[in-house]
C-alpha cells in the first residue's frame, strides 16, 4: 500500500482502511477515524475538499453520503464480509465512481479468507 500510494501521491484520492492504526499510519495529519474530535475530522475533511490536501485516510467513516471533490483514485485495503451483500464494498468505491475515469485499488491476501471476500464483493457488482 505505501509503494502504490507514493506512486499516486500526486492524484486525489481517499483510501480506505483496515483499522484505527492503519489510517493513523498511513494518513496521520490526513486520517479520518472515531477517535478524533467530531471538530479534527471535518477540519481534515474541509480541507480535502477544498483542495488543500490531496488525500484522506478512512477508518469506518465516509462510505455513505458524502461527495468527495475530484477523486482520482480509491484504495480499499481491507474488504468487508460481504455480510452485508457487498454495500459496503459498493459504497467505497461509490465515492470514486462519480469521477470521470477513476481507478479503483484493491488489495487482498490470495488464499485466504481475505479471497473469498474479495470474490463476494466482485459478485455484487455483477448484479
Amino acid at each position: 500500500v505505501k509503494r502504490l500510494i507514493k506512486t499516486i501521491e500526486n492524484e486525489r484520492f481517499v483510501c480506505f482502511t483496515g483499522g484505527l492504526e492503519q489510517s493513523e499510519i498511513l494518513g496521520n495529519d490526513r486520517a479520518i477515524h472515531s477517535k478524533k474530535s467530531k471538530k479534527k475530522n471535518l477540519s481534515i475533511l474541509e480541507s480535502f475538499q477544498n483542495f488543500e490536501i490531496n488525500s484522506i485516510y478512512l477508518y469506518k467513516m465516509g462510505r455513505e453520503g458524502m461527495n468527495l471533490e475530484g477523486i482520482e483514485s480509491v484504495i480499499i485495503i481491507q474488504l468487508g464480509t460481504g455480510n452485508d451483500e457487498g454495500l459496503e464494498f459498493l459504497q467505497s468505491i461509490g465515492r470514486g465512481l462519480r469521477a470521470i475515469s477513476p481507478k479503483i485499488y484493491l488489495f487482498y491476501c490470495k488464499d485466504t479468507k481475505d479471497e473469498t471476500f474479495l470474490n463476494k464483493a466482485l459478485s455484487s457488482l455483477l448484479r
